[in-house]
């Protein structure tokens, strides 16, 4: 049977077309970058190894070739990972962790705990205070003046009375009235009157009725008043005297045997950073081994020139 090896750039096409990346999908950290950007990491190997065929794949056929070469490459990567990992966490590395110039990274943290247990026994005591305040004698005076100007008031009143009319009636009964008349004349020298003529006149019952009207005619009445109050200042003064005197303070405090006791604990954390150059480098050879390092120090490329010399060979 023929042994029909499939170059790299057979496989390059085949998962092209498939849109599947050529050097595994393997989960893995180290390798995420390549999975999300496969087709520019895919360009980049076909056009390094163009020229060399996976010996390891000899079914005849593209299909089954890059079936087998893509289960080798993620076996390779499953088997280096460890490896590969490390090496990728030195590739991120950001400024914070790895400074050109500044290599020294120290961090120190302490911690610790301290314990307290103290007693103090205390005896019985007596407390006293005694003074004197003295204070100076004291007056005070407070005038004050009111001072009201003149007041002059006014009344005045006017009664107004209408016409008034007062009507007084009344009624007289007389029951029956006998008049006598009778004339006497006496001679001329005479003393003795003899009667001249005589008349008897009877009059029967009657009825008398009485009217009187008294009138009184409209008027008015007005009064006036005025009160007057001259002007007038009233003064107010009122004095307190304090005489000088003496108080006396006493205070007296007693305090039984007592004990106190105190417990307690401390705890301490410090954190102290240290970041430099300790002087063992000048800054140019820092530099220098910077450049040197990532000159020489390529992630992809170097799985890539693993990968090709684990699985594939040059044609001449």
């Amino acid at each position: 049977m023929t042994e029909k090896r499939s170059r790299i750039s057979e496989i390059y096409d085949f998962c092209k077309e498939e849109s599947i990346p050529m050097l595994s999908n393997y989960d893995a950290g180290f390798w995420e970058v390549y999975r999300q950007n496969y087709n520019y990491f895919d360009r980049l190997f076909r056009n390094t190894y163009r020229t060399f065929v996976v010996f390891s794949c000899d079914n005849g056929n593209v299909e089954e070739n890059a079936t087998d070469w893509i289960f080798d490459v993620a076996s390779w990567l499953k088997a280096n990972e460890q490896r590969y990992s490390e090496l990728w966490r030195m590739q991120e590395l950001s400024d914070t962790d790895y400074s050109i110039l500044d290599p020294y990274h120290v961090t120190e943290t302490h911690t610790g705990q301290l314990s307290k247990n103290a007693t103090d026994n205390l005896g019985a005591r007596t407390d006293t205070k005694s003074g004197q305040v003295s204070y100076g004698a004291k007056s005070s005076s407070e005038s004050n003046s009111y001072t009201h100007g003149a007041k002059s008031e006014t009344d005045a009143e006017t009664l107004n009375y209408g016409q008034d009319k007062t009507t007084t009636e009344g009624e007289i009964n007389t029951g029956s009235q006998n008049n006598t008349n009778e004339n006497k004349v006496s001679a001329f020298n005479e003393s003795v009157y003899s009667p001249k003529d005589y008349q008897d006149t009877s009059l029967g019952s009657r009825q008398d009725t009485t009217e009187t009207v008294e009138t009184r005619d409209s008027r008015s009445d007005s009064k006036s008043g005025t009160h007057t109050e001259a002007s007038r200042t009233d003064s107010e003064t009122k004095s307190k005297s304090e005489i000088a005197h003496t108080d006396s303070v006493s205070d007296t405090n007693i305090y039984g045997a007592h004990t106190n006791t105190h417990t307690g604990t401390e705890s301490e954390s410090k954190s102290v950073s240290k970041t430099g150059n300790m002087g063992i480098y000048s800054n140019s050879k820092l530099l220098g081994e910077h450049k040197d390092l990532w000159e020489a120090f390529n992630f992809y490329k170097l799985i890539f020139d693993e990968i090709a010399e684990q699985f594939l060979r040059i044609i001449y």
